[in-house]
């Protein structure tokens, strides 16, 4: 097994108890198992296997055409990792391939031939993002119609990877909006559909050939529709809900003049209305390949079960405020719960900035949510928590999430400094300057938060 925290030896070392040292060395283990196992090589080679002339993906036989050629359209998180195992193991060449990254190209994607490499942004897009669509839809008008092209598919794609309809600056202030507003995923996502030439399934608008979208799901529910802001999958929100977001996040007469202008204009709004015909979608074929489901499956049934530990999945699916969903488990799980358990946890969490951002300082969902839940139990000295985001970025940071147990609060004064941190959006400072901090930098892969919870008996 890959170890994928760097300051693992460093968390451990300052822990003097050794029953503590253990709880929290199991929980390091479980995170690095977890990145392990949602690596896209992982999920990929359990799940598609190649012929001559065809793709077998969950039990599904996917067969080309004879005279086809083959061009691969990677974005998101995980497009490296995911373009380089396609372009290993396919039996067959691609005559183009397209990567958007957040990340430098590695040695092996510089050498591929016809490939053409992005360095995307995330969460905002920049000119890389653009340039990516711009080329891609070059790509697609050119294809025949017995033409295969497959899309693999991440988390972070709604970035990486996107043309707006509007002016850029817009299109960014419009997101920044969304993003600090404690908008949802699918929410934020709905939004982006929309004011997006290519998401919300635009992509059909290019191309009459084949698509194949292998796709790891990075969001609540594991909703096509949602990663990505689905590209290639048929959108069912409409321009109305749209305008009932912006309402509801009261960010109105903060848009951009260009955005108040199309949320006004019913004839631009039907001009970049997401396809809603199905013939359009006759020959996309979207398959889930990977998700936090299926790795949370993974460590109860293996990892824990290995430690004789009984695992109990709270949710795959856990949303809302990260600081109330911190609180809510301490006080749900731990502080009403007797005996030694543990408990596993996915989602997605939301930090909701205040207005004015220029005192916030570096965190993000996993650690407010990890700091919110230490804070809670008081002098509760029996659990231990990690919480980290399998991408390996948690908010502005440089790191994944962070752990906690006793030794998180242990005076006065440092629970006045978690306080205080807390409530500037601060919770990296905190958890630096007292080794909580996971540090993993960029895994390679997407499949949102983890959260793991020790109960113990000592």
């Amino acid at each position: 097994m890959s170890e994928w925290i760097k300051n693992k030896r460093e968390i451990l070392s300052k822990i003097s108890d050794e029953k503590e040292r253990k709880y929290v060395k199991l929980l390091l283990d479980t995170a690095e198992e977890a990145i392990n196992f949602a690596q896209p090589s992982s999920f990929l080679n359990r799940n598609i296997k190649f012929e001559e002339n065809s793709l077998i993906c969950k039990k599904e036989k996917f067969v080309f055409d004879k005279n086809a050629n083959f061009y691969l359209i990677s974005f998101g998180k995980a497009a490296q990792t995911m373009a380089n195992w396609f372009i290993t193991n396919a039996p067959y060449s691609f005559n183009q391939i397209l990567i958007s990254s957040p990340d430098e190209p590695s040695d092996k994607i510089k050498n591929i031939p016809n490939c053409h490499f992005f360095r995307g942004g995330h969460p905002i897009p920049n000119d890389e993002s653009i340039k990516a669509a711009k080329k891609t839809i070059e790509i697609l008008s050119k294809l025949k119609e017995q033409d295969v092209c497959i899309f693999l598919i991440s988390g972070g794609g709604s970035s990486l990877f996107e043309l707006p309809i509007i002016k850029m600056d817009s299109y960014v202030k419009l997101m920044k909006l969304l993003l600090s507003s404690g908008a949802t995923i699918h929410e934020i996502n709905t939004v982006r559909k929309h004011f997006s030439q290519i998401k919300g399934g635009k992509i059909v608008n290019y191309t009459s050939a084949n698509i194949y979208s292998f796709i790891i799901s990075d969001v609540p529910g594991n909703d096509p529709t949602n990663i990505s802001s689905g590209p290639t999958v048929m959108d069912t929100t409409t321009w109305e809900d749209c305008k009932r977001i912006i309402r509801k996040y009261k960010i109105e007469k903060k848009l951009p003049i260009e955005v108040k202008e199309i949320l006004q204009d019913r004839h631009k709004q039907k001009n970049y209305e997401t396809p809603k015909d199905r013939e359009k979608f006759r020959k996309v074929n979207n398959v889930l390949i990977g998700s936090n489901q299926v790795v949370l499956n993974h460590l109860r049934e293996n990892i824990l079960e290995q430690n004789n530990i009984d695992g109990e999945i709270i949710s795959y699916n856990i949303e809302g405020k990260a600081a109330k969903i911190g609180k809510w488990i301490a006080k749900k799980y731990v502080k009403k719960n007797p005996r030694e358990r543990v408990f596993l946890w996915g989602g997605e969490t939301t930090v909701e900035l205040p207005k004015n951002t220029e005192n916030i300082g570096k965190g993000g969902r996993n650690q407010e949510l990890a700091l919110s839940f230490v804070l809670k139990l008081g002098k509760n000295k029996k659990a231990y928590l990690i919480e980290f985001g399998t991408d390996g970025i948690d908010g502005n940071s440089e790191a994944a999430g962070a752990i906690v147990g006793p030794f998180t609060i242990s005076n006065r004064l440092r629970k006045k400094e978690a306080k205080k941190s807390l409530k500037k959006h601060d919770t990296n400072s905190f958890f630096h300057k007292f080794h909580g901090e996971i540090i993993t930098g960029y895994t390679g892969t997407n499949v949102m938060d983890v959260g793991v919870l020790i109960i113990t008996r000592d």
